[in-house]
């Protein structure tokens, strides 16, 4: 086994360049080489919707090589939308304080390189290894991982539907857990590219690869869900004070209490 993880951890270290079908046979072999094991997918401690889709998918194509997942977080989750989600989806979520970690036999990082994340350096401290690091932000050398998958491009959902398409994972629409992963995968896309207005050509194709197994009334409600009245009050709050300078807007909004926070980029999107 020992043997087995050195060769993966030699693989996944590839060029950035790599192909994304490349990229999935070595997220193949780590998984294979790790199978028996329990890992715990580490997000940031505010999640989005982004986060939560590509978390929920590593866990399902996890499961398929024998390996138990935790998708787990410290903080908290308060936007409407991502409550939404995650109560319609059924995604079960661990809200973790940072005890008892060495249960996991490695992390894994999605949607985050460990710099949001509270739990990062408590996972270090109880000697778990990063097992993989899969993000669509700017490299930013915090976690070390077995296996790397760090790209420019407009979400983490993306790369986990190439994943699929790559053969990762077997979608099948008359299975409810993966119509809930490609609505929630859907919806990642969609919260990370304005609607997929600033979509590039890999969201688009995955978006339609995705559609054929979306429940689109799940998603309608997801959307729609209504604001509470204190975000109401923060984006009254944001309008009221906000101010024009060249072509920014900036707005002042005062104190939050951490549990509120996700009434920041609600009142910036609208």
């Amino acid at each position: 086994m020992t043997t087995d993880r050195k060769a993966v951890a030699e693989v996944g270290v590839s060029k950035r360049g790599a192909t994304p079908t490349s990229k999935a046979r070595e997220l193949e072999a780590l998984l294979t080489a790790h199978s028996g094991e329990r890992h715990a997918i580490v997000m940031q401690d505010y999640p989005d919707p982004d986060a939560i889709s590509s978390a929920l998918a590593h866990k399902m194509i996890a499961a398929r090589f024998n390996i138990e997942c935790d998708i787990v977080y410290e903080g908290r989750i308060s936007h409407q939308e991502n409550l939404a989600l995650v109560q319609l989806a059924e995604i079960e979520l661990v809200r973790h304080n940072g005890d008892d970690l060495k249960e996991y036999d490695g992390t894994v990082f999605v949607d985050s390189q460990g710099t949001t994340s509270a739990l990062t350096d408590k996972f270090a401290a109880a000697g778990v290894p990063a097992l993989v690091v899969v993000d669509h932000h700017e490299r930013q050398d915090r976690v070390s991982a077995e296996f790397e998958d760090i790209r420019k491009i407009g979400a983490t959902a993306t790369i986990y539907t190439e994943y699929i398409q790559e053969g990762l994972l077997e979608l099948n629409k008359s299975d409810i857990h993966h119509v809930r992963l490609a609505t929630a995968l859907m919806h990642g896309l969609r919260s990370e590219t304005s609607s997929l207005i600033r979509a590039r050509e890999e969201e688009m194709e995955a978006a339609t690869f995705l559609t054929r197994f979306v429940d689109h009334s799940m998603l309608e409600d997801i959307l729609s869900v209504k604001r509470s009245k204190h975000v109401l009050d923060v984006i009254n709050q944001a309008l009221a004070n906000r101010e024009i300078k060249d072509n920014y807007s900036i707005s002042g909004i005062g104190y939050l209490r951490s549990e509120d926070r996700d009434a920041i980029p609600q009142a910036a999107d609208f």
